[in-house]
């Protein structure tokens, strides 16, 4: 279930921009004015346990006013809101104002007249009639309390939805909290790829959202979080973990897929009519279909006219969203790295370990850690270099495999935490901290770079501060005028070469924020939105950082300029990783389909997701190679991937440690249509 939705990602931590969907859609309205009238209904956002915004309700009769606000390392939404309902608590009026989470202005306004549905927002201008009630889903807002009170209202808490679909309210438990309030735990169906828990009051009203790294509660009720948050993470269990007893195909048996085409990922390059044997989760054989004898009894899949390669990794996720391990699953990721998250994660990781889960194996845990400040980031939080080692140490006794460092850890303190995470065995990874180059970085302990943007910075100097939103406009602005042909970008690639730095570019993010345009699809998810539920692919218009006037063609330059360091930097040898710190699974395919775009050829951008990551996590002895011996984790895809490389959205089973996992069966299960269907 979806406790925290993740329709968006942002770079550095995917799923704050899926916390501020969720609160949007699932959470509180919004109010005209920043001071709250008394009698409201207050709220308080927590970010890692820390305040970080405020929002307040005020119902008045049919009339409804709110307010949210709250900052996410200057990031953040600034949103007010009036509605008004009927005696059916079905919207009739809605009118939205502020600035959404990258500071883009926000307007929506939405009227029920006369039997047409009246809608406008920055994608969409609808004039369209109705016959039969119906909740209006904004564009922007969502209004949970909009929905949750229809909801509540109706016969068999049954609505339906503009522009399109049903939404079913089902109550799963009741709980009163300390102060001896009764609460109650609802599921709503319809809004998402599955049933969305929600706290309401007796009336209807959100008492939050408890995520595990935002937390949006009433105000005074800040003791209740972790008894709300673990009966709620109970619910999610017993969901998630019937999934895993239904949708697996073990093979006990063994497995034969005969007369397939083989992607060798080590020299990149596609080796045809091949079969490969899986037995107890293991490679038992690979070699050519008119040479392997296949054992009695197995299970047989006929491999012609499609492509075999090892299980795909996704180098940059920050797993908090059970939901998203089974759309990475069907897409065929097999083993993620995760880049900062909070201890849930050591818990996710034992149930994936353990099948109550299905998501990619977490193959690394990249521990966080930034300097204590306004602009923090999530995980842990320092005052100086001591506490910087004793939180290398912490992460290294906790099994992490490497530091994530940010952007408020002081440039001094770079190289001694370096060195004390090398000490430890440990990879060191991150932003450029704020006032320091990726030159100065790597000199004082990095061994990789992410993000692209961290590499144009490079050549913008170190006195900006790059702790909020100017890591991306200021490139965004001025990378179109690098030359990436000049003295200063050799020096820097010798530099990697030198240092054997990796990179991971997460280039489709930087696409989506330099490139996105109001009323289009995100171009990460656009030839896909149409398999999406309808109400999720609303979610995916415009998800572009604010274009000044003007400017537009810049960004657009700027973003083919990353492209081409992307390449070069590839073309000088450099250890690339793909990540993709974006949406579940189809998120991948797009990165690499960006890669192929940039110029590097089909073969070795599929490199870039199997062989490459496997070796730099030391995990080539097991992995990131179809060899007998290693883990049975490898993918099904129809067409040939190395020629076009988007037949890699055309997964047809995934196999991870010798369990088949049907793509299709498993999209189908969240309403997400396969490829092979209309």
């Amino acid at each position: 279930m979806d406790s925290n939705m993740r329709f968006f990602n942002t770079p550095d931590y995917p799923f704050m921009k899926a916390i501020f969907t969720l609160f949007l859609l699932l959470s509180i309205p919004y109010c005209l004015a920043a001071q709250a009238p008394t009698d409201t209904l207050r709220y308080v956002v927590l970010t890692n346990g820390q305040l970080s915004g405020k929002a307040w309700l005020l119902p008045q009769g049919h009339d409804v006013t709110g307010f949210l606000t709250y900052n996410d390392r200057g990031r953040g939404p600034k949103l007010t809101t009036h509605y008004t309902l009927n005696d059916q608590h079905i919207p009739l009026t809605l009118n939205v104002s502020g600035n959404d989470y990258y500071k883009n202005e926000v307007h929506e306004t939405f009227r029920l007249a006369d039997g047409v549905a009246h809608w406008k927002n920055a994608d969409e201008k609808k004039d369209i009639p109705i016959t039969k009630p119906a909740v209006y889903v904004s564009n922007v807002s969502g209004m949970d309390a909009m929905l949750t009170q229809a909801l509540f209202a109706a016969p068999n808490h049954t609505v339906n939805l503009l522009p399109t679909g049903q939404s079913v309210m089902t109550q799963i438990l009741t709980h009163s909290l300390k102060n001896g309030q009764p609460v109650t735990l609802w599921a709503i169906r319809g809004i998402n790829y599955t049933p969305t828990l929600t706290w309401l009051d007796s009336k209807g009203y959100p008492l939050g959202s408890i995520g595990d790294f935002f937390v949006t509660i009433r105000e005074g009720l800040e003791a209740d979080i972790p008894e709300l948050r673990r009966l709620q993470k109970a619910e999610d269990g017993k969901f998630y973990r019937q999934l895993a007893r239904t949708l697996p195909e073990p093979i006990p048996q063994g497995l034969v897929v005969q007369n397939v085409n083989l992607f060798d990922a080590e020299k990149a390059q596609l080796v045809p009519a091949q079969t490969i044997v899986v037995k107890n989760g293991r490679i038992e054989q690979v070699g050519s279909a008119a040479s392997v004898k296949i054992p009695a009894g197995y299970r047989l899949i006929n491999g012609a006219g499609k492509t075999v390669l090892p299980g795909l990794w996704d180098m940059h996720v920050h797993f908090t969203n059970p939901t998203d391990g089974i759309i990475e699953v069907a897409l065929g990721i097999t083993e993620v790295r995760d880049m900062g998250n909070t201890d849930a994660l050591l818990t996710l990781r034992n149930q994936i370990d353990s099948m109550q889960l299905i998501a990619p194996r977490i193959a690394v845990m990249s521990g966080f850690i930034d300097g204590k400040g306004p602009f923090s980031g999530p995980g842990l939080r320092v005052t100086s270099v001591e506490e910087g080692i004793q939180a290398v140490r912490d992460y290294k006794a906790k099994g992490y495999q490497s530091i994530k460092l940010y952007s408020s850890i002081k440039p001094e303190w770079v190289a001694p935490m370096a060195a004390e995470a090398h000490r430890l065995g440990m990879h060191v990874i991150g932003h450029i901290p704020s006032y320091m180059t990726a030159e100065q970085a790597i000199a004082a302990g990095y061994d990789e770079i992410t993000h692209a943007n961290m590499v144009m910075l490079n050549f913008l100097g170190d006195t900006l501060d790059t702790r909020s939103m100017g890591r991306f406009t200021n490139v965004a602005q001025r990378a179109a005028g690098l030359d990436l042909s000049g003295p200063a970008f050799a020096r820097f690639v010798q530099l990697m070469q030198q240092k054997h730095i990796a990179f991971d570019p997460t280039a489709s993010v930087f696409e989506q924020m330099f490139t996105s345009e109001s009323g289009q699809f995100d171009p990460t998810m656009a030839s896909v939105a149409n398999r999406l539920p309808g109400p999720v692919q609303r979610t995916l218009y415009g998800q572009g950082l604010p274009v000044p006037m003007g400017m537009a063609a810049t960004y657009k330059k700027s973003f083919a300029t990353l492209l081409d360091a992307i390449k070069r930097l590839h073309d000088a040898g450099i250890l690339m990783v793909a990540g993709t710190d974006n949406y579940a699974g189809y998120a991948l395919h797009r990165e690499l389909e960006l890669y192929v775009q940039a110029g590097i050829s089909a073969a070795q951008a599929l490199q870039m997701a199997t062989y490459n990551p496997a070796k730099l996590s030391n995990r080539l002895g097991d992995l990131g190679t179809l060899t007998p011996g290693k883990r049975a984790d490898f993918i099904l895809v129809n067409g040939n991937p190395t020629q076009r490389i988007s037949d890699i959205r055309r997964v047809d089973y995934t196999i991870k440690d010798g369990v088949l996992y049907d793509s299709k069966k498993l999209l189908n299960s969240l309403s997400i249509h396969h490829y092979s269907e209309p």
